[in-house]
Protein backbone atom coordinates (compact mmCIF):
# COMPACT_ATOMS: atom_id res chain seq x y z
CA UNK A 1 0.00 0.00 0.00
CA UNK A 2 1.08 3.43 -1.24
CA UNK A 3 1.15 6.73 0.37
CA UNK A 4 -2.33 8.95 -1.01
CA UNK A 5 -1.27 12.02 -2.98
CA UNK A 6 -2.57 14.42 -0.07
CA UNK A 7 -0.11 12.50 2.35
CA UNK A 8 3.49 12.60 0.61
CA UNK A 9 4.54 16.13 1.59
CA UNK A 10 4.01 15.84 5.11
CA UNK A 11 4.79 12.09 5.54
CA UNK A 12 8.38 13.14 3.39
CA UNK A 13 8.66 15.96 6.31
CA UNK A 14 8.23 13.70 8.93
CA UNK A 15 10.99 11.46 7.54
CA UNK A 16 13.60 13.90 7.07
CA UNK A 17 12.76 14.83 10.99
CA UNK A 18 13.31 11.44 12.23
CA UNK A 19 16.40 11.01 9.75
CA UNK A 20 17.94 14.22 11.94
CA UNK A 21 16.68 12.90 14.94
CA UNK A 22 18.46 10.12 14.73
CA UNK A 23 21.79 11.46 13.82
CA UNK A 24 21.81 13.04 17.29
CA UNK A 25 21.42 9.82 19.02
CA UNK A 26 22.51 6.32 19.47
CA UNK A 27 21.40 4.00 17.20
CA UNK A 28 18.48 2.79 16.78
CA UNK A 29 15.90 5.79 16.91
CA UNK A 30 12.67 3.87 18.27
CA UNK A 31 9.58 4.95 16.82
CA UNK A 32 5.84 4.15 17.65
CA UNK A 33 2.88 5.02 15.25
CA UNK A 34 -0.09 5.05 17.29
CA UNK A 35 -3.40 3.96 15.10
CA UNK A 36 -1.54 2.22 12.29
CA UNK A 37 -4.25 0.81 11.02
CA UNK A 38 -2.60 -1.76 8.42
CA UNK A 39 0.65 -0.28 8.61
CA UNK A 40 1.01 1.89 5.91
CA UNK A 41 3.22 4.35 7.54
CA UNK A 42 5.47 2.15 9.73
CA UNK A 43 6.13 0.41 6.56
CA UNK A 44 6.82 3.38 4.48
CA UNK A 45 9.02 5.00 7.57
CA UNK A 46 10.87 1.34 7.73
CA UNK A 47 11.81 1.44 3.78
CA UNK A 48 13.40 5.00 3.80
CA UNK A 49 14.71 4.79 7.24
CA UNK A 50 15.71 0.76 8.15
CA UNK A 51 17.83 1.80 10.81
CA UNK A 52 14.63 2.86 12.72
CA UNK A 53 12.85 0.06 15.01
CA UNK A 54 9.61 0.59 14.15
CA UNK A 55 6.12 -0.24 16.25
CA UNK A 56 2.84 0.09 15.41
CA UNK A 57 -0.04 0.06 17.90
CA UNK A 58 -3.59 0.27 16.85
CA UNK A 59 -7.18 -1.17 18.73
CA UNK A 60 -8.25 -3.19 15.40
CA UNK A 61 -7.31 -6.69 15.62
CA UNK A 62 -8.12 -7.39 11.91
CA UNK A 63 -5.72 -4.44 10.68
CA UNK A 64 -2.88 -5.12 12.96
CA UNK A 65 -3.40 -8.82 11.90
CA UNK A 66 -3.03 -7.11 7.82
CA UNK A 67 -0.20 -5.16 9.05
CA UNK A 68 1.53 -8.17 10.09
CA UNK A 69 0.97 -9.80 7.27
CA UNK A 70 2.30 -7.21 4.98
CA UNK A 71 5.86 -7.34 6.68
CA UNK A 72 7.79 -8.94 9.48
CA UNK A 73 10.41 -6.37 9.83
CA UNK A 74 8.15 -4.55 12.30
CA UNK A 75 6.18 -4.92 15.44
CA UNK A 76 2.54 -4.31 15.81
CA UNK A 77 -0.01 -4.88 19.04
CA UNK A 78 -3.32 -4.58 19.66
CA UNK A 79 -3.58 -1.98 21.75
CA UNK A 80 -5.53 1.65 22.60
CA UNK A 81 -3.24 4.74 22.12
CA UNK A 82 -5.09 6.18 25.05
CA UNK A 83 -3.82 3.39 27.50
CA UNK A 84 -0.95 1.71 26.06
CA UNK A 85 1.20 -0.74 27.51
CA UNK A 86 4.92 0.52 27.34
CA UNK A 87 6.89 1.61 30.15
CA UNK A 88 7.57 5.57 30.41
CA UNK A 89 10.08 6.88 28.13
CA UNK A 90 10.41 3.88 25.90
CA UNK A 91 10.36 5.35 22.35
CA UNK A 92 12.50 8.09 20.81
CA UNK A 93 9.71 9.09 18.81
CA UNK A 94 5.81 8.83 18.57
CA UNK A 95 3.90 9.13 14.53
CA UNK A 96 0.54 9.28 13.22
CA UNK A 97 -1.30 9.54 10.35
CA UNK A 98 -4.92 10.49 10.01
CA UNK A 99 -5.94 8.75 13.45
CA UNK A 100 -5.99 11.33 15.95
CA UNK A 101 -9.33 12.29 14.94
CA UNK A 102 -10.38 8.63 15.47
CA UNK A 103 -9.18 8.40 19.10
CA UNK A 104 -12.36 8.41 21.55
CA UNK A 105 -10.00 10.52 23.66
CA UNK A 106 -7.23 12.60 21.79
CA UNK A 107 -6.22 14.11 24.85
CA UNK A 108 -5.52 10.74 26.30
CA UNK A 109 -3.60 9.82 23.40
CA UNK A 110 -1.39 12.98 23.76
CA UNK A 111 -0.74 12.21 27.42
CA UNK A 112 0.22 8.91 26.33
CA UNK A 113 2.18 9.65 23.69
CA UNK A 114 3.76 11.95 26.46
CA UNK A 115 4.79 9.27 28.99
CA UNK A 116 6.07 6.76 26.64
CA UNK A 117 8.73 9.42 24.82
CA UNK A 118 11.86 9.84 26.52
CA UNK A 119 12.98 13.26 27.41
CA UNK A 120 13.91 15.37 24.39
CA UNK A 121 11.62 12.69 22.07
CA UNK A 122 9.35 13.85 19.56
CA UNK A 123 5.57 13.97 18.56
CA UNK A 124 4.37 13.96 15.03
CA UNK A 125 0.76 13.98 14.46
CA UNK A 126 -0.50 14.22 11.15
CA UNK A 127 -4.13 14.68 10.81
CA UNK A 128 -7.32 16.56 9.00
CA UNK A 129 -7.51 20.38 9.79
CA UNK A 130 -10.44 21.05 10.60
CA UNK A 131 -13.38 23.67 9.14
CA UNK A 132 -10.76 24.14 6.02
CA UNK A 133 -13.19 23.58 2.62
CA UNK A 134 -11.78 20.43 1.79
CA UNK A 135 -12.53 18.71 5.05
CA UNK A 136 -15.95 20.01 5.89
CA UNK A 137 -17.84 17.82 4.36
CA UNK A 138 -15.86 14.52 5.69
CA UNK A 139 -17.67 12.27 7.33
CA UNK A 140 -15.73 12.36 10.58
CA UNK A 141 -15.11 16.27 10.22
CA UNK A 142 -16.40 16.82 13.65
CA UNK A 143 -13.87 15.09 15.15
CA UNK A 144 -11.10 17.23 13.40
CA UNK A 145 -8.90 19.82 15.40
CA UNK A 146 -8.31 22.95 14.67
CA UNK A 147 -3.94 24.16 14.87
CA UNK A 148 -5.27 26.14 17.96
CA UNK A 149 -6.86 22.88 19.64
CA UNK A 150 -4.24 20.68 18.79
CA UNK A 151 -1.75 22.95 19.92
CA UNK A 152 -3.79 23.33 23.32
CA UNK A 153 -3.85 19.67 23.65
CA UNK A 154 0.13 19.16 23.24
CA UNK A 155 0.95 22.73 25.46
CA UNK A 156 -1.42 21.52 28.23
CA UNK A 157 0.03 17.93 28.42
CA UNK A 158 3.95 19.37 28.36
CA UNK A 159 4.92 19.63 25.09
CA UNK A 160 6.77 22.67 24.33
CA UNK A 161 7.94 24.06 20.85
CA UNK A 162 4.70 23.15 19.02
CA UNK A 163 5.23 23.46 15.05
CA UNK A 164 2.55 23.38 12.60
CA UNK A 165 3.10 22.86 8.76
CA UNK A 166 -0.23 22.68 6.98
CA UNK A 167 -1.40 21.73 3.38
CA UNK A 168 -4.67 23.89 3.58
CA UNK A 169 -5.08 22.32 -0.01
CA UNK A 170 -4.89 18.79 0.81
CA UNK A 171 -6.70 19.56 4.35
CA UNK A 172 -3.81 18.13 6.47
CA UNK A 173 -1.51 19.67 9.35
CA UNK A 174 1.55 18.01 10.53
CA UNK A 175 1.85 18.66 14.80
CA UNK A 176 5.15 18.51 15.46
CA UNK A 177 6.43 19.02 19.34
CA UNK A 178 9.12 18.42 22.18
CA UNK A 179 9.06 16.68 25.78
CA UNK A 180 11.34 18.69 27.42
CA UNK A 181 12.48 18.29 31.09
CA UNK A 182 9.65 20.13 33.34
CA UNK A 183 7.17 20.67 30.27
CA UNK A 184 5.66 24.37 29.89
CA UNK A 185 4.59 24.76 26.36
CA UNK A 186 5.60 27.28 24.03
CA UNK A 187 4.07 27.33 20.80
CA UNK A 188 4.72 28.84 17.46
CA UNK A 189 3.74 28.23 13.97
CA UNK A 190 6.65 26.91 11.48
CA UNK A 191 7.64 30.25 10.74
CA UNK A 192 8.13 31.15 14.07
CA UNK A 193 5.33 33.14 14.79
CA UNK A 194 3.24 32.94 18.26
CA UNK A 195 0.36 30.98 18.10
CA UNK A 196 -3.04 31.92 20.09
Amino acid sequence: MTLLENEVQLVTDVCTRLRALASRGAPPLTVLELGCGTGKLARHLHELLPEVAMIGIDPDRSKVAKAQQQTSALSFSVQSAEQLAFKPQAFDAVVSLKALHEFPRPQAAVEEAYRVLRVEGRVYLIDWIRGVPVTVGHRHAPNYLSPERLTHLLVTTGFTGVTFTADREAGLMLAEAAKRVGGGGSRESVDGTPLV
